[in-house]
């Protein structure tokens, strides 16, 4: 969804499981560890729970799709860099 929303034309490639693993691997010694083994193991468990915890919390939750926009913001090169900057008084 944030590919599309950006109107970025990039392949997404599933990967079977022993070739993630090994991304994980290699990537462990990448510079920035852009993925990690550890990342693999966090994904391979589920991440959702079975009472709503929001409603506790006085969230109303909301579809990433109608959030997704406002979070990305407008699609402009570098806007969100130049707001950043100019609160930082920079």
């Amino acid at each position: 969804m944030v590919r599309d929303q950006l109107g970025l034309r990039r392949a997404i490639i599933g990967l079977p499981d022993p070739l993630a693993r090994l991304q994980a691997l290699v990537c462990d010694f990448v510079p920035g560890k852009p993925f990690s083994t550890d990342n693999y193991r966090s994904l391979s468990v589920d991440s959702i729970c079975s009472s709503n915890g929001f409603a506790r919390l006085g969230i109303h939750p909301q579809s990433l799709r109608t959030l997704l926009p406002r979070l990305l913001g407008p699609l402009q090169p570098g806007l969100r860099l130049r707001r950043y900057r100019a609160r930082a008084g920079r």
